[in-house]
């Protein structure tokens, strides 16, 4: 019983770093309630994720509080971005299965699919980015999709991850307690051992160039 309690056992690591993402997870929703402080949030909480998976965070609350402030214009107007991109495509997807059946073509829906993906193959990245590098908005951008298109099916899979804790709580309602939980802060964390060796390739073969 002593060594499965023990500071260093897996069990109380594993519950540590579950605490941890219950903290994140509720800070995290906080501050997305004012909307406009959602990207500072969502940056923030990769900034620690990454730490965490790494075994470099300090205290998490501290470590959030100062990755919140130091990306939080670059990460606001990156999140500007994303809810226009968001609204636009929101719109379409409302007007197309609110309107009359045949009334928009096969053709149309497929395109508006295609679309939705490709966005989100470059939203997925914004905040591990904006988390991890200071630049332009433009330059973050590019960045973002450079990185989610070299590592595809990495990027896939991060998307569904970060969005089968809502989709589920959209179909079973019950799951809301577990996103209310660790429905940000666990697909985050997950999604570092995702996106982790596509940004070593990147950086190693920035220094390369560099040199």
């Amino acid at each position: 019983m002593g060594k499965i309690f023990g500071l260093e056992s897996p069990f109380m690591r594993f519950m540590d770093t579950l605490t941890n993402l219950i903290i994140l997870n509720l800070v995290v929703i906080v501050l997305c309630l004012p909307i406009f402080t959602a990207g500072a949030a969502f940056s923030a909480l990769h900034h620690v994720v990454y730490l965490m998976v790494h075994g470099e965070e300090g205290y998490i609350l501290k470590d959030f509080g100062r990755a919140f402030m130091q990306n939080f214009k670059q990460s606001t107007l990156c999140w500007l971005i994303v809810l226009f991109m968001v609204f636009i495509l929101g719109g379409d997807y409302v007007a197309m299965y609110q309107a009359d059946p045949g009334h928009y073509s096969l053709l149309f829906q497929v395109v508006i699919w295609i679309i939705s993906v490709l966005a989100s193959i470059g939203i997925i990245y914004i905040f591990p980015v904006t988390a991890r590098y200071e630049d332009s908005i433009k330059n973050t951008f590019k960045s973002a999709y450079a990185l989610g298109f070299y590592g595809i099916f990495r990027t896939l899979a991060m998307i569904v991850i970060t969005a089968l804790p809502w989709v589920l709580t959209a179909l079973f309602q019950y799951f809301g307690i577990f996103a209310a939980l660790i429905g940000f802060s666990l697909p985050a964390y997950i999604c570092v051992y995702l996106y982790r060796p596509v940004f070593r390739h990147f950086e190693k073969k920035k220094e390369g160039g560099a040199q």
